[in-house]
């Protein structure tokens, strides 16, 4: 069989989307676009697996739909889901995947291998920074270890969650007069079309004001860290050294070298702040860490390259 006919998938769910990728091996081998279908959040932790099921298929039933002549098989599937590497969400979505007839061959990992994918020899850190955050990373023994991502409520710290958490509330202590002026208030004021400070709450307590809702509010505090609000820039600074500690915590666990440590970035919040990124890398040298960044911008393409590998291993 040519590579032409063979047909990969690979899957990205996370807590905001859910992004698949169909390619044939071929032009995967050739750097070639693949087919690509979007779908919601598909965090078994946050919708469920029953919600995370229907994300998954709807974003690779619209890829599938973008195929002038529709495959009738998929040779190599990786699903990559946040929180694929807990044994019992393993075990569900590989018996879903094979029930739905996903493809001859599945695999399932959690949303950071197909990140550390991008490392040379796949050795080094992922590190994701998006509505939520952790750290995973891979050694030449082959041992893994992960830090972070233990969920909002009590980490995910350096996360677009927590710096809208941190700026809603340093905001709020400003309207009482407990803490520095900052543009954080007026700036929330004015995206809610709210009055007073009183007129936010409904909207910040709204039922609807899902977990990622809150998080995209990060973009006001970096924006305006950004333009030299001190309160905003402390907390982006902050977040800065939450990312770091992630990083080292890996680095240190699986005492990779510090002297060119890979380090694969991946979620909204990093990749859309320079700065944040540049507070990270100056954090991360202060701790006498040389790392070598690589951006992730399409984690899917990751899971494409796992796909492949099955095949590679299974011809």
């Amino acid at each position: 069989m040519s590579d032409s006919e063979i047909w990969l998938l690979g899957v990205d769910g996370g807590g905001s989307k859910t992004e698949a990728w169909l390619i044939n091996r071929e032009d995967y081998l050739r750097g070639l676009p693949a087919f690509q279908g979007l779908a919601g959040p598909s965090n078994p932790r946050a919708v469920g697996i029953d919600g995370a099921t229907r994300q998954i298929l709807k974003a690779i039933e619209a890829a599938h739909s973008q195929v002038a002549s529709r495959t009738n098989e998929v040779h190599a599937a990786c699903l990559a889901i946040a929180g694929g590497d807990r044994v019992d969400i393993q075990k569900q979505l590989d018996q879903w995947a094979r029930e739905q007839c996903l493809a001859s061959r599945v695999t399932v990992c959690n949303d950071a291998e197909p990140i550390l994918a991008r490392t040379p020899r796949r050795i080094g850190v992922a590190l994701i920074a998006g509505t939520g955050s952790f750290a995973y990373g891979r050694n030449e023994q082959g041992d893994v270890h992960r830090a972070g991502g233990w969920g909002f409520r009590f980490g995910d710290e350096g996360s677009g969650y927590a710096i809208a958490v941190a700026g809603i509330t340093a905001a709020l202590r400003f309207a009482d007069g407990r803490s520095d002026a900052t543009q954080l208030l007026p700036a929330l004021l004015d995206h809610f079309g709210a009055a007073t400070p009183r007129e936010l709450l409904p909207h910040l307590y709204d039922s609807r004001m899902e977990r990622e809702s809150i998080a995209r509010l990060s973009e006001l505090v970096l924006n305006l860290a950004q333009a030299g609000d001190a309160v905003a820039l402390q907390i982006r600074h902050r977040a800065a050294t939450e990312l770091c500690q992630l990083v080292l915590a890996v680095q240190q666990t699986l005492q990779l070298p510090a002297n060119s440590l890979p380090v694969a970035i991946a979620g909204g919040v990093l990749l859309h702040s320079p700065e944040l990124k540049g507070d990270l890398i100056e954090k991360l040298t202060t701790a006498n860490v040389a790392c070598d960044l690589i951006s992730v911008p399409h984690p899917v393409a990751g899971a494409v390259t796992l796909a492949s590998d099955l095949v590679a291993a299974h011809p």
